[in-house]
């Protein structure tokens, strides 16, 4: 299982910072957070950042962009600023 950590917004919708999520692809992922937390968590999560491993998911090479055993997958909601 990869560990899943949330900041922002998707900690809220959540009400975890992380959690264990059994599975292997982004797109699973966010199957598995529509199921469990809604549309609202699943729009924040399409337009978070996504880090694996301390390097950027679209950064990773296709064949790389699975998540393993003990892969650590970060979510960074965008933030606003002025």
């Amino acid at each position: 299982m990869a560990t899943f950590k949330y900041f922002g917004p998707l900690s809220q919708y959540t009400g975890k910072n992380e959690e264990q999520v059994p599975v292997t692809t982004l797109g699973e992922a966010r199957d598995y957070i529509k199921k469990k937390y809604g549309e609202k968590t699943l729009k924040a999560v399409r337009r978070s950042t996504v880090i694996v491993n301390n390097r950027n998911y679209n950064s990773l090479p296709r064949k790389q962009r699975f998540f393993g055993e003990n892969d650590i997958v970060y979510f960074f909601p965008p933030t606003g600023g002025g």
